[in-house]
């Protein structure tokens, strides 16, 4: 029943708002080093994690109120899910499928990156202040390209053909390109498009996938980018007919996640839980008027849900207990510092 609303920020002599969020302490030493992308409006704002990186700290690069609100939304929900990666250390396993569909966003953004962006990754110093990093080649979209170019096209043309002198080698024919004369090495794919696999995995939620999985994710993006360049070149001869190759991948969908581990509250009743939560309460000096008050609160909760299992209550029980508390005439004041309060404080402690 804890909820943390991550609200922006006003940066003194900018009016543009900024994006701020203290890094979890179980999380915070297995991200030092890593670059983050966020998403920023139509771009991405790479953010370095160093080991005095308390926060996640950028600017949203906008002042409209309705604007700043999606960003910082879109922005809290990708940090959510590599929080969630990086708490849970599972491999995960991908379907073909899965992996086609993921090798889909680096398709399309690559055929519509004739206005591509070049990202800069900020960092936080001792003094919290943000300071640019050494450019890292891997975000700079024109250096990847050449670099993706020239493995598509080893594997398009083929290695014995590329180790030949550059006039004697057969020429790219765009409109019968030559088929793979071998299945591409993994060991290959892996040096050119692995750091670009774990970015968009992670950006699902995804810290790291099975050995079987991987070879699949990795073939699929090469075969994605194969078929990227490809559409690039038409678009580069003037031709800018519909992409029929677009549409051979599937939609997303995450991956069968294992079964977690039971809630903490499986079990426990909403009255037994102030109970245990007075036993701790009452050593710590709270007083028992607090005591009687979360007790009170506890059965009004229970009679307008209809059951007394902890595990079942959702965020939205708790928005219709305090509409019938309302429209039963009782104060907003009652229910934000007696009802919310108490609730709050058990569940807190409960989880």
């Amino acid at each position: 029943m804890l909820f943390r609303v991550v609200r922006p920020m006003k940066r003194e002599g900018s009016r543009f708002q900024v994006y701020v969020r203290r890094i979890p302490v179980d999380v915070r030493s297995k991200l030092v080093g890593r670059t983050l992308h966020f998403p920023v409006g139509d771009t991405t704002r790479a953010v370095k994690v160093s080991p005095q990186t308390q926060s996640i700290r950028f600017s949203l690069r906008t002042d409209d109120p309705a604007e700043v609100k999606a960003r910082n939304a879109a922005a809290d929900q990708y940090l959510e899910r590599i929080l969630g990666a990086f708490r849970d250390d599972a491999a995960t396993s991908l379907t073909n499928s899965q992996a086609t569909a993921l090798a889909g966003r680096l398709y399309r953004a690559w055929v519509g990156g004739e206005g591509r962006e070049r990202t800069m990754a900020v960092e936080q110093g001792p003094d919290r202040q943000m300071r640019p990093v050494p450019h890292d080649p891997m975000d700079d979209a024109a250096h990847l390209e050449a670099t993706l170019n020239r493995l598509v096209r080893i594997e398009s043309i083929g290695k014995h053909e590329m180790d030949k002198p550059r006039e004697k080698r057969k020429p790219y024919d765009l409109d019968n390109p030559p088929q793979p004369d071998e299945e591409p090495d993994v060991a290959v794919l892996e040096i050119h498009l692995g750091r670009l696999v774990d970015r968009l995995l992670l950006a699902e939620g995804i810290r790291r996938v099975e050995a079987a999985s991987r070879g699949l994710v990795l073939r699929a993006f090469w075969l994605a980018l194969r078929d990227a360049l490809e559409a690039r070149l038409r678009n580069a001869q003037g031709d800018y007919s519909p992409d029929s190759k677009a549409e051979r991948f599937p939609v997303w969908t995450s991956p069968a996640r294992p079964a977690a581990a039971p809630p903490v509250l499986e079990g426990d009743s909403l009255t037994g839980l102030v109970e245990d939560w007075w036993k701790e309460a009452k050593a710590a000096g709270r007083k028992p008027s607090t005591y009687e008050s979360y007790r009170n609160t506890m059965p009004k909760l229970v009679a307008i849900l209809k059951h007394d299992d902890a595990s079942r209550v959702s965020p939205k029980d708790i928005v219709r207990f305090k509409d019938v508390r309302i429209e039963n005439g009782v104060s907003p004041k009652t229910i934000k510092d007696s009802d919310l309060a108490g609730l709050k404080t058990v569940f807190g402690w409960a989880v």
